[in-house]
């Protein structure tokens, strides 16, 4: 028997509420009749000036948008300081984004083209309008006019193709516009999209990180220059960045929405230990706080708790080109074989809220529950029939990333249940975020590895994850029916027909187990009594922010 030191499980919980700004195709919940068919752009809800359009779900201002922060009765200015538990890895969107840091800080810096509603739903944002060809080919967008950049320079047609070519060219971010082949310039304000076929949920890929409009004047004087010294056109500029103590950002004065962004001055403030940064909340030396932890939520119930809806999930990615997991028994037995209550229970709610048996989570639009036999519950005697069925040794290593304790012991917990039903897994530490993705996603030199997927919003996300070949299915997952039903979903415009599609899909994930799902993890915002606006974004919301007074 070989030691065991805890699997991956629930490793990427801390990232759950990134993959809402980090993915690429989300909701299209907002944008119900976008085709040229219809003539029916979307139009901004939060535009004063627009027209409504049969295009727009609502033309309303809605809780999240930048024009609904007047309603949160903050005052304006002041300066806030937000705890936040890592450096970002990058601040360049087109960089390794894959922290729940990045989207917190680019929520002040950059605007995007689309943007999240909390409910899942998308609105326009540096777009104005959205129109698909009747040819299904292409996508035109129109610009709001008259935004600039943080040094001035103006944000135009030009700009989105940089940004987006930029973009098709990152080895972060490529899969979340592979359907894009190519970006036009159509005149100052209009850009055109061209697709290798028809993509129902091209608009919702901008409301993600490739959406985020850097400024190329900052990358033609220095290539590398956003990695530290970000340029956009959000309601904050950056200011600085010392290392493992902070980051600022100030209110620029020229931005476009005069609703957004209230306060003077925002510093994140790195704490990298949980109960320090708790510390220095009670101690009044932090105005918010970011945590996944339940236990943290819970000890400070007497303050301002926000929490979201998961906008993703932690899993064990399997490696389906080598024993043991090109078999179906042994995908299901890791799965059956493991008490995910009692984990749950032990470790702070860090593996899932409320378990979906599906990639979304049960408050998605798109969520069906499972049919007789495709609960996956806790049944460790069935999984040790698998085992047994299967008629081999099942050994294997997973990759477990540094500096959590918490989940290397959740994780420790997992695997000696697998133990129970003959599944022995060893565990290899990976030290570093770089090493750990390279061997995920461009070596495929892993046998199960702890990960992350995006399950918000539209459900043309897992395209990518699931078909054969795709950009995301690190796993090497296949099936020719899974596939047909990825390209039906990704095509089809009838909402009904799309539901059903998708609960196909997710019935047939239940009989394969692609992957051991293991969380769909909340995020909470901790705020203190003077402090108004915390609901407006799942990230720390910069736009909305205030002080009450």
């Amino acid at each position: 028997m070989r030691t065991r030191w805890g699997s991956a499980l629930g490793t990427f919980v801390v990232l759950a509420a990134l993959v809402a700004g980090c993915s690429s195709s989300s909701s299209s919940q907002g944008i119900t009749s976008t085709t040229a068919a219809d003539a029916a752009p979307v139009t901004e809800s939060g535009d004063p000036d627009a027209e409504p359009t049969a295009g727009a779900e609502s033309t309303e201002p809605q809780a999240g948008s930048d024009s609904s922060a007047a309603a949160t009765q903050g005052a304006r200015g002041g300066e806030m300081t937000v705890g936040i538990g890592s450096d970002p890895p990058s601040l360049d969107p087109a960089g390794n984004s894959s922290s729940l840091e990045n989207g917190t800080v680019y929520d002040a810096v950059y605007d995007r083209l689309m943007r999240y509603l909390p409910d899942g739903s998308i609105e326009p944002m540096l777009a104005e309008t959205v129109v698909e060809a009747e040819d299904r080919l292409s996508w035109t967008m129109t610009l709001r006019g008259g935004v600039t950049f943080h040094d001035g320079t103006p944000f135009d047609a030009e700009a989105v193709k940089f940004n987006v070519d930029r973009q098709k060219t990152s080895p972060y971010n490529s899969p979340a516009i592979i359907p894009i082949t190519s970006v036009d310039v159509v005149d100052e304000l209009t850009v055109r999209f061209n697709l290798d076929g028809p993509w129902t949920a091209l608009p919702n890929a901008f409301a993600g990180v490739v959406g985020n409009m850097a400024a190329p004047s900052a990358v033609a004087s220095d290539p590398d220059g956003l990695l530290r010294n970000p340029l956009g056109t959000g309601p904050y500029r950056f200011v600085s960045w010392a290392p493992n103590d902070a980051i600022v950002v100030e209110k620029y004065p020229e931005y476009w929405n005069p609703d957004a962004g209230l306060l003077d001055r925002i510093t994140y403030k790195l704490i990298p230990v949980e109960a320090a940064r708790v510390a220095a909340f009670e101690a009044g030396e932090l105005d918010v706080m970011l945590s996944i932890n339940e236990e943290t939520a819970t000890a400070l119930a007497d303050f301002q708790v926000t929490s979201f809806t998961p906008t993703g999930y932690g899993l064990v990615l399997l490696n389906q080109t080598r024993p043991p997991f090109d078999d179906v028994r042994v995908r299901r037995a890791l799965v059956l074989g493991s008490d995910r209550d009692a984990v749950n229970a032990a470790y702070q709610g860090q593996l899932y809220e409320d378990y979906a048996w599906s990639p979304f989570p049960k408050g998605s639009t798109w969520w069906s529950p499972p049919g007789d036999g495709r609960t996956l519950a806790y049944d460790p005697d069935t999984a040790r029939a698998l085992i047994e069925d299967y008629g081999q040794p099942v050994e294997f290593t997973m990759l477990v990333l540094a500096g959590n304790q918490v989940v290397e012991d959740s994780s420790r917990a997992t695997v000696e249940y697998w133990a129970e039903v003959g599944i022995d897994a060893e565990i290899e530490i990976v030290p570093d975020l770089g090493t750990y993705a390279t061997r995920v996603a461009l070596t495929g030199d892993f046998e199960a590895v702890g990960w992350i997927h995006q399950s918000f919003g539209d459900p043309d996300v897992l395209y990518n994850q699931l078909v054969t070949g795709g950009s995301t299915n690190y796993g090497k997952y296949s099936n020719p029916r899974m596939d047909e039903l990825l390209q039906q979903g990704r095509v089809e415009t009838d909402p009904t027909a799309r539901q059903a599609i998708y609960a196909e899909i997710q019935d047939l994930w239940r009989d394969d187990v692609p992957f051991v799902q293991t969380s769909h993890g909340p995020l909470y915002l901790i705020g203190n009594d003077g402090v108004t606006g915390l609901d407006g974004s799942v990230f720390f919301p910069a736009r909305t922010a205030a002080f009450t007074g």
